[in-house]
């Protein structure tokens, strides 16, 4: 599908695609109007087929070109969730240099800071040491992710039918 005619309906698609809400997405394509008639103006356009069929194809050339595949967000959210501190240190305790880390632990890494430690005056001054921080990727929100897609939690439960107090006082509602 081409770009779509309407420039206000691309730019939504646009912004949907680049990760903002439908209400921003709405009010950055140039609707100028209360957030209420923008959430609800939003929504309607989300059910156009043009634009569901552009987001679609927004998505998809998205992950072609950033190589966005089912295995590789597992493969990293199993980099994050299951690395260990371990694998950046020497068995004496001091840290291993970038190159001596395995690619998975690397992976692992959220920031990096390395400070100069100085011994002695202004003029005077020598490095006599670096200080070395390592941040790590959030273990749990990644463990909790990749439960999530194994179906560990359960985040909604729907139900149907009609269960009443009684029902439940005289066991009439529980299935054997």
């Amino acid at each position: 599908m081409p770009i779509l005619k309407n420039m206000r309906h691309e730019k939504f698609c646009q912004n949907i695609i680049l990760g903002l809400n439908q209400t921003e997405s709405y009010r950055k394509a140039g609707y100028i109007c209360t957030e209420e008639t923008a959430r609800a103006n939003a929504s309607e356009l989300l059910t156009n087929t043009n634009i569901i069929e552009r987001l679609n194809e927004l998505r998809e050339k998205a992950e072609k070109k950033f190589d966005i595949t089912r295995e590789r967000i597992l493969q990293e959210y199993s980099r994050l969730a299951f690395s260990n501190l371990k694998n950046f240190f020497n068995d004496d305790g001091t840290m291993k240099l970038l190159n001596e880390i395995d690619e998975d632990s690397i992976r692992a890494i959220a920031g990096l800071e390395v400070e100069q430690i100085f011994k002695g005056g202004n003029k005077s001054k020598e490095v006599t040491g670096l200080l070395k921080k390592i941040k790590i990727a959030d273990k749990k929100g990644a463990l909790d992710s990749l439960a999530r897609i194994k179906g560990m939690f359960v985040d909604k439960i729907e139900h149907s039918g009609k269960i009443t107090i009684d029902d439940l006082v005289n066991g009439d509602a529980i299935d054997d």
